[in-house]
């Protein structure tokens, strides 16, 4: 029942905006975890086998936006670029892969996964707002204040339930969820309201600053609730993407200073620190924290020495997802890595590859663009945080990214002056 309740909503916020129900869909995972709510659990991996929200759902949506760009007489409109480029070759990889890949099924299958967890999300948003190029920064805005306010609602759920429970754990999740997805998600939030700050509200059009101060509170809550995650590769994302938006941001210091958010900001998180620390409690913290970090440690420390070992022996790569087959790990949890180990040379050239894209970017980027700006950092974010998490098929949030960037850059050329 709370699935199709789920589902319906979902189907009906895509036919009110493709965008909005396109980050929920993004976050689908996150949201239909709220049915353990009753369960009691706190930790574990749901299922993405219902058929309703993990295949039903997802072509739906696509469909629904397709049908509102044609009814709508939206003239189709994509530009093959550097990051098309860069899914290509990965494709093709893939498919090369499964060649000589120890489980021949498991590599098709990942290939699969990778074509329709990922470059699907990066076509669909690309194709979408390329196609919509004339109201893209209005589309793109609803993007942001709806991860956001996904973000705040879910961090609320979160706590709420934590507190409710009493439960003696002390990594902040929803319930029978992986902790990973809903950090990436309060990440995003996280840098949203930072950027808007920083911009004194420009970001996101505040131009109220009573309504300007009211996101300090909100990005305390999502700031303290990241760190709770204990999640560290989100955390090291997060806060290295927090100090780029520091040097990138024209006028930041001014700003800073002009509206004394520095000690408004500082004030806010402290107090809100103290209040979750005497909620979950000292010793919890610290003995999940010490703990969990030793043995991560160690099996990142395996990890990497596996990873070496078969780079050493296997120039071409050891194949599509094969990973397992050679290592106590499932896969090793750092898309660069995973790229080498699994094609070799040719991986370690996509990677290069990857690399250069995004010093491209940078060097063409236009920081007087507020959202050509938080976009390259969104992308920066995820690469940075794919360097502790998740594999070649499941890191949509950068793939999502990659869409965003791509599309607003054909935005820009398009609209350049001579």
């Amino acid at each position: 029942m709370i699935e199709f309740v789920i589902f319906i909503t979902i189907i009906f916020a895509t036919i009110w905006s493709s965008i909005a129900g396109f980050v929920m869909l993004i976050n689908i995972y996150l949201i239909k975890s709220l049915k353990y709510i009753s369960t009691g659990e706190l930790q574990g991996l749901t299922s993405n086998t219902e058929l309703l929200l993990s295949f039903i759902l997802p072509v739906s949506v696509v469909l629904i936006v397709l049908i509102k760009l044609i009814l709508n007489k939206i003239k189709i409109k994509y530009k093959f670029d550097l990051f098309d480029f860069f899914f290509i070759l990965l494709i093709i990889l893939l498919a090369f892969g499964t060649l000589f890949a120890y489980d021949i099924n498991n590599a098709i299958g990942f290939t699969i996964k990778v074509i329709f967890f990922g470059y699907c999300y990066f076509f669909i948003i690309k194709l979408y707002l390329s196609s919509n190029v004339e109201t893209i920064r209005k589309k793109l805005e609803i993007f942001f204040l709806s991860s956001l306010f996904l973000s705040i609602i879910l961090a609320i759920i979160s706590i709420i339930y934590l507190v409710s429970t009493g439960a003696p754990i002390s990594r902040l999740s929803l319930p029978a969820t992986n902790v990973i997805p809903f950090s990436q998600l309060i990440g995003l939030g996280v840098l949203i309201l930072w950027f808007n700050l920083i911009t004194v509200g420009s970001f996101l059009n505040v131009k109220n600053k009573y309504f300007l101060f009211l996101n300090i509170p909100f990005f305390a809550l999502l700031f303290i609730s990241l760190i709770i995650t204990n999640t560290r590769g989100v955390i090291i994302a997060t806060i290295a993407s927090m100090s780029l938006i520091v040097l990138l941001v024209k006028g930041t210091r001014r700003t800073i200073k002009t509206l004394k958010l520095k000690t408004i900001i500082m004030v806010s998180v402290v107090s809100m620190t103290i209040f979750i620390i005497n909620i979950i409690g000292v010793e919890v913290l610290l003995d999940r924290t010490l703990n969990h970090s030793i043995a991560s440690n160690e099996e990142r420390y395996i990890i990497l020495n596996d990873s070496i070992r078969l780079i050493s022996n296997n120039i071409f790569g050891i194949g599509t997802n094969d990973f397992s087959q050679h290592s106590v790990a499932e896969y090793p949890h750092n898309i660069f890595l995973e790229l080498i180990v699994s094609f070799g040379i040719f991986g370690f050239a996509l990677s290069i590859f990857l690399i250069l894209i995004n010093i491209h970017t940078f060097v063409y980027l236009d920081r007087r663009d507020l959202v050509n700006v938080f976009l390259y950092l969104l992308t920066i974010f995820y690469l940075i945080e794919a360097q502790f998490s998740f594999n070649l098929a499941t890191n949509k949030g950068l793939y999502v990214s990659f869409g965003l960037l791509s599309a607003y850059l054909f935005f820009k050329n398009k609209t350049k002056t001579p």
